[in-house]
């Protein structure tokens, strides 16, 4: 049996057409890379957007259910607030930076720190789990989430004389670990 002979002509057609469907697949994934940066350049700007909100008290329950008040204005020292969702597995691999941060800031007294869960389903547990090591808070209401711009966890606000004065969204690698290190003036482990 014979197999047939493609023309040269045949063999530049098609892969002239198997070409420009991959210029199509690739610009379209640029496209998609090009939205993609918008939205985590857009979402940098919120998070840098809080330094400098006014932070005078922030209505929360403890984990036994009553209500209670984070005071800003009269907490010295300032204080580092760590927003954070049980079921977040970003939250899960920053847990042991955030332990070492209470034990080397929070136990010498040179900053209060607090958690914020954003989610109380299974909070007791994990608290108990994770031996988180500081107080944690929850229900924030939906106006102090939107005007500290909180929704992707983990979260890290530092609180001094009722303002924020940084904030660090997700977990600790990269520059991020690098900035919160220098900011803060200690050696953190890293993520898990």
């Amino acid at each position: 049996m014979k197999l047939p002979i493609i023309s040269t002509n045949t063999v530049l057609t098609i892969l002239l057409a198997l070409s420009a469907l991959t210029n199509i697949g690739l610009g379209y994934r640029v496209q998609q890379q090009q939205r993609d940066l918008r939205t985590f350049e857009e979402k940098v700007s919120a998070e840098r957007s809080i330094v400098g909100v006014k932070l005078a008290d922030l209505r929360v329950k403890s984990t036994d259910g009553q209500l209670t008040t984070l005071h800003f204005t009269q907490t010295d020292p300032p204080t580092i607030m760590y927003v954070f969702r049980p079921g977040c597995g970003w939250c899960a691999k920053n847990l042991n930076n955030i332990k070492e941060l209470n034990r080397q800031l929070g136990a010498i007294g040179k900053y209060r720190i607090v958690g914020v869960a954003l989610d109380e389903t299974g909070l007791k547990e994990y608290i108990q789990q994770t031996q988180m090591n500081f107080p944690v808070y929850s229900g924030i209401s939906s106006d102090d989430v939107a005007r500290l711009a909180l929704g992707g966890t983990p979260q890290t606000i530092v609180v001094s004389n009722g303002q924020v004065t940084h904030s660090w969204s997700g977990a600790y690698g990269g520059e991020v670990l690098k900035d919160v290190e220098a900011t803060l003036g200690i050696k953190l482990p890293g993520m898990s």
